[in-house]
């Protein structure tokens, strides 16, 4: 045993993997070389291919689809335009940072009183800028929804717009700015209106005193309420069978 181990020949080594692609290329250089494709019933012409040939057949049916309209798909254009609204809405988002920064340093340097002098300006202008931001953010949902559900390929779909965290970056960034300036965020409430008085309630009654004065608020709010739901002293005496 010891012999015949010692009379094998040494077995070669595995090719690496770039020897293994070079060997494979010198193959074909020197069949090309020889001529051994010079008589292919498709050389110099375009290799058709099948759906079952195909390596990715997503990428094949597009193309197929796109070589059998002889035009660029509608999904195609629309996404162009898409891509084009992508660019602009960046660009407003970007532009509402610089014009931010510059209100910032030509506001801050002012007193409390030259503040609110330029706050009306100063709102109207992002009233402005939020309107038109968020007109441009719905109608790219809309686009890319359609587009999505035209596309024929799933992989080719493009990510949503979520309208509400877009419009977060210009809302939170412009509050922080109203902090700074001191001004005052809280909303509006206007007051409620008053209820329409009835004609009893404008009759004359003399409030002199503050007890004659609620009593008379006694008085409306027991016809107002409770008044209006309590039966006459008649009524119970006849439903109770009292004379």
């Amino acid at each position: 045993m010891a012999d015949e181990a010692r009379n094998e020949p040494a077995r070669r080594p595995l090719w690496p993997l770039r020897q293994a692609e070079s060997a494979i290329e010198q193959r074909i250089r020197e069949a090309a070389e020889a001529g051994a494709f010079d008589n292919l019933p498709t050389r110099g012409k375009p290799v058709p291919l099948d759906l079952k040939d195909a390596y990715d057949r997503d990428a094949w049916f597009v193309n197929r689809t796109m070589k059998s309209l002889g035009a660029v798909p509608a999904w195609m254009e629309l996404g162009k335009e898409i891509d084009a609204a992508e660019a602009r809405f960046r660009w407003m988002r970007e532009d509402f940072a610089r014009w931010l920064a510059e209100m910032r340093s030509a506001l801050l340097p002012l007193p409390p009183e030259a503040r609110a002098v330029q706050r009306p300006g100063v709102e109207l202008r992002y009233e402005d800028r939020f309107a038109r931001y968020r007109k441009l953010a719905e109608e790219l949902r809309a686009q890319i929804e359609r587009f999505n559900h035209e596309v024929p390929v799933r992989m080719l779909e493009k990510p949503g717009v979520w309208v509400a965290h877009e419009l977060s970056r210009l809302q939170e960034p412009f509050a922080a700015l109203r902090d700074e300036l001191g001004w005052d965020q809280a909303a509006r409430v206007e007051p409620p209106a008053p209820a329409a008085a009835s004609a009893a309630d404008h009759a004359p009654v003399d409030l002199g005193t503050a007890r004659e004065r609620g009593r008379h608020l006694l008085e409306i709010w027991r016809r107002g309420g409770r008044g209006s739901s309590q039966r006459p002293d008649g009524d119970r005496r006849h439903r109770s069978g009292s004379p």
